[in-house]
């Protein structure tokens, strides 16, 4: 849901104006006002932001707050693509690389998003939309100087997809052609088992009669239709409805069915919310706020999201600095305070440590005496015991040449054999005595001694609470 309570979808038709109100309750849209008004501005001033302005703020007072501005299809450029990603980060990586074969003009002078549209288990549908720059800056211009709080730019044909999966009148499976009006121009969507699959941007019949804007409309549904078979699978059409305010005449839906080889549907476009409607919803419902990468149409700059954050963040850090300011100076008497009697109690607390830390060193030696009495009264371990024990768990191939005994501390062996084993054999042994807890192997070297080889080895022999 979005951060905004409410939000108005805002529509700049030539000199009209349209927009709606929503707000969201619970979880549903409620509709709060809307309007269309006129902007009385001299046509040598139409391209000046101040002067179309002020006119807004004549003919439309009562429009404040948050607002989604939707671009007719005839100001962006959009293509949908397959591209074999899921995640939002590499899309947006892959919409970087694809937006030079879709925008003929250069990277400074264009405004780029892109909207997920359906992900697959290794692929997502991804409509790519870009505008010129100088569009979007006057646009901009125009809402900042008239005092709207502009969140978003969004796209008039998206709405027009939301308004109809609302109303229900998307079908679930099968291809699907929709004839809608926007703007100066209509609009072609073609949608596939629910999924926006191809829109592209027609001249109105202004000027024309019904049944040659049809003839017009028969080739561009032709090399739309025939694109997408080669793209993504032949397919028939399942339906086309054809949104407009009267009945066409029968002769230009005759044209169009055979074309489509489907019957095509009038369809009454004053039985659906305002296009401003379809804006004010996908904001209230889609907009997932500032963030990295985002998966929904915003072509606002980057930099003006950026710019509008830190503004926010530093009218809400002067704030939040005098309320600060006031409760530090109310706070620091307190603290000082505080302070002068945490000083105190600390310097009580270091002086009781100290006589303690005393205290515990008299227990310390104490308790090291009593132990050292304890091993020099065990006769269980005397050196008569220890090399008794030693002698026992000694193989006949092995000869002890030193036994140094420390009480307390343990039994330092030095001997030799022929070979190696034997004196394994011998540490084993020790190893599983009761009267020793620990037999290091100090060394074991070959050395020569007359006309053979011994090897010469070292062993300690840890008793339990030996000190090390």
């Amino acid at each position: 849901m979005s951060r905004h309570k409410s939000i108005s979808g805002l529509i700049l038709r030539g000199m009209r104006i349209e927009w709606t109100t929503l707000r969201m309750v619970k979880t549903s849209p409620d509709h709060v006002a809307d309007g269309t008004a006129e902007l009385a501005v001299d046509e040598a001033a139409r391209d000046k932001p101040e002067a179309v302005a002020a006119a807004i703020k004549l003919a439309a007072p009562g429009l404040r707050g948050p607002v989604s501005l939707g671009l007719a299809s005839d100001q962006v450029l959009m293509r949908i693509l397959e591209l074999p990603a899921t995640d939002p980060a590499e899309l947006a990586s892959m919409v970087t690389l694809q937006i030079d074969k879709i925008a003929p003009f250069p990277e400074d002078k264009r405004v780029v998003s892109h909207e997920i549209l359906e992900t697959k288990p290794n692929a997502s549908l991804v409509l790519i939309a870009a505008c010129r720059r100088s569009a979007i800056e006057f646009a901009g211009a125009v809402c900042g100087l008239a005092g709207l709080n502009l969140k978003r730019i969004d796209l008039n044909a998206m709405a027009w997809w939301r308004l109809l999966k609302d109303r229900g009148e998307i079908l679930k499976e099968g291809r699907q052609l929709i004839l809608a009006p926007d703007g100066t121009s209509d609009l072609i969507l073609v949608a596939q088992d629910g999924v926006p699959l191809a829109i592209r941007s027609v001249s109105s019949s202004a000027g024309l009669t019904q049944v040659e804007y049809a003839r017009e409309l028969v080739q561009e549904i032709s090399s739309l239709l025939m694109a997408l078979d080669l793209e993504h699978g032949a397919r028939d059409v399942s339906r086309f409805d054809w949104w407009r305010d009267a009945p066409p005449e029968t002769e230009a839906l005759q044209m169009l069915g055979a074309e489509t080889e489907s019957a095509v549907m009038f369809k009454n476009i004053s039985s659906l919310p305002g296009l401003c409607a379809g804006l004010a919803r996908r904001s209230l419902h889609d907009f997932p706020g500032v963030q990295a990468v985002h998966t929904v149409t915003d072509l606002m700059p980057r930099e003006w999201r950026a710019s509008a954050s830190e503004s926010l963040l530093r009218r809400r850090l002067a704030a939040t600095s005098v309320a600060l300011l006031a409760a530090w100076l109310a706070g620091m008497s307190l603290f000082l305070g505080y302070f002068q009697w945490k000083k105190q109690t600390l310097a009580r607390m270091d002086q009781t440590r100290a006589e303690l830390q005393i205290q515990e060193e008299d227990v310390r030696q104490i308790r090291n005496r009593v132990t050292s009495f304890e091993l020099q009264l065990d006769r269980n371990r005397s050196a008569l015991e220890c090399l008794r024990e030693i002698s026992e768990a000694m193989p006949a191939e092995v000869i002890i040449t030193s036994f140094q005994y420390k009480k307390g501390q343990g039994v330092i062996i030095k001997g030799e054999s022929l070979n190696p084993g034997p004196i394994y054999d011998f540490k084993q042994a020790l190893d599983n005595s009761r009267l020793f807890k620990k037999i290091d192997m100090a060394s074991i070297q070959p050395v020569k001694r007359k006309e053979s080889m011994v090897q010469v080895f070292q062993m300690v022999c840890n008793p339990p609470g030996a000190q090390q």
